[in-house]
């Protein structure tokens, strides 16, 4: 089945990263939509990650601490891995999002993405808002 929306594609902002280790537990991204956002789309965001430490996931919030959704590699080990995550209307300022990630697991502190954790941030507009 085609969308009848084009995917928006996400202008990334990157910073991460950037954060010197230690220095954070949230790696922070900007996405920003090509368009206005419709008022009959919804929205979401195509999360792609590339290896992770074993039982790590990736954890999506906004900038004021809404947790949006967390991404775990399928299968276990996957040397990429991808999945989407809805997003709340009212979490787009303008045509901005602004998020925070962090990746979790059973035996380290929570943490910014290391490089190649997370390898692909797309915001998405799709019918059925």
């Amino acid at each position: 089945m085609r969308c009848r929306y084009p995917a928006v594609a996400a202008v990334a902002l990157w910073l991460l990263g950037t954060v010197p280790a230690g220095s954070s537990d949230y790696g922070v991204v900007e996405l920003q939509t090509e368009a206005a956002v419709r008022a009959d789309a919804a929205l979401q965001i195509q999360v792609t990650t590339g290896p992770l430490p074993r039982g790590a996931r990736v954890s999506l919030s906004t900038e004021d601490g809404r947790i949006l959704g967390a991404v775990t590699p399928f299968p276990q080990g996957a040397s990429e891995s991808r999945a989407t995550v809805p997003v709340p209307a009212e979490a787009v300022a303008g045509r901005r999002l602004r998020l925070h990630l962090q990746v979790t697991g059973p035996s380290f502190a929570p943490r910014a993405p290391a490089r190649g954790e997370v390898t692909g941030l797309r915001l998405l507009q799709v019918p059925g808002g």
